[in-house]
């Protein structure tokens, strides 16, 4: 795996949707984020496969945590993003087959035109299979702002 200081997104493939267990309403999918087209409360979810790729064993690796984060994009200032959910691995000091799945999910006020992103600090340690590694959302409830909900 290859360690670095900025962010590593998860890049999705809008053109590669199975239509029987995928479909999209009031967002646009992008190849680097979900795009929200209408305000409102969110429930946003990731599931993702933590599967380093190594001949070695985590000890040897620069670090043994793996994390992975889902963010919000402001639509206002495309540079500024906050965390919304963290997803955390820590390696098995001696498997050199190491893997785990994780699942994270909550409720978040989402503007239009703000951009839904997973990243990684960490390339190589993440197993990119649709059935594994995931990014989803679906809408609450409607409103253009957080009291109106």
């Amino acid at each position: 795996p290859e360690f670095n200081d900025g962010p590593n997104l998860l890049l999705l493939d809008p053109t590669k949707m199975d239509p029987l267990l995928e479909h999209v309403n009031g967002v646009d999918v992008r190849n680097d984020s979900l795009v929200i087209k209408y305000p409102g409360l969110y429930y946003v979810y990731t599931n993702i496969q933590f599967k380093p790729v190594s001949d070695r064993p985590p000890k040897d690796f620069l670090h043994q945590n793996f994390f992975v984060y889902v963010q919000k994009v402001l639509y206002l200032d495309p540079s500024s993003y906050g965390n919304l959910l963290m997803v955390a691995h820590t390696a098995c000091d001696n498997c050199v087959n190491d893997q785990d799945i994780s699942f994270v999910g909550g409720n978040f006020y989402l503007e239009a035109g703000e951009r839904i992103q997973v990243c990684s600090l960490s390339l190589g340690v993440v197993e990119f299979r649709k059935e594994s590694t995931y990014l989803g959302l679906m809408m609450l409830a409607s409103g253009s702002k957080e009291t109106e909900l």
